[in-house]
Parts: C-alpha cells; sequence; structure tokens
C-alpha cells in the first residue's frame, strides 16, 4: 500500500530504505518504535520519514512475513 510506504529504488545486497506514506502521522523514529514493539521487527529511522530494513539478516523464506509485519505496524498508525 503507497499510501502507507514506498519503496525506493536500491541496489544494495543488504540494505533497503522505505519513505513513510503519506497515512503515516508520525515520525520514522515513532513509527520505528511501534514496529518493534508490536510486531517485533527492528528497523532504523533515517531523519522523519525514512526506514532502514536489513533484510540480509532475514531468511529468504521469512521475507514475506517480514514485509506483512512492517506493513501491518504502518497499518495500526495510518490516520
Amino acid at each position: 500500500d503507497r499510501g502507507l510506504i514506498e519503496p525506493l529504488p536500491f541496489n544494495s545486497g543488504c540494505f533497503a530504505l522505505l519513505k513513510l506514506g503519506a497515512r503515516v502521522k508520525v515520525s520514522a523514529e515513532e513509527a520505528r518504535l511501534h514496529i518493534l514493539a508490536k510486531q517485533s521487527v527492528g528497523l532504523v529511522s533515517i531523519g522523519d520519514a525514512y526506514l532502514r530494513v536489513a533484510y540480509c539478516a532475514v531468511a529468504e523464506e521469512a521475507l514475506p512475513e517480514l514485509v506483512k509485519r512492517v506493513e501491518a505496524g504502518l497499518g495500526e498508525l495510518a490516520g
């Protein structure tokens, strides 16, 4: 859902950068803390609007669950 999050182009083999969508009414740091507490997913906040995902630390078969949890956490914060 692009209203929640927008993946930015990346070519790194380790990290993805995600921009918070317009429906998310909190800072990236607040979103990071919420997702950690409610979805048990650790992310890094960058500035007010970006989250960094270290997908290199996640098994390939677990990536869909990671995306699901990040989206669920942001959905809980959407206005």
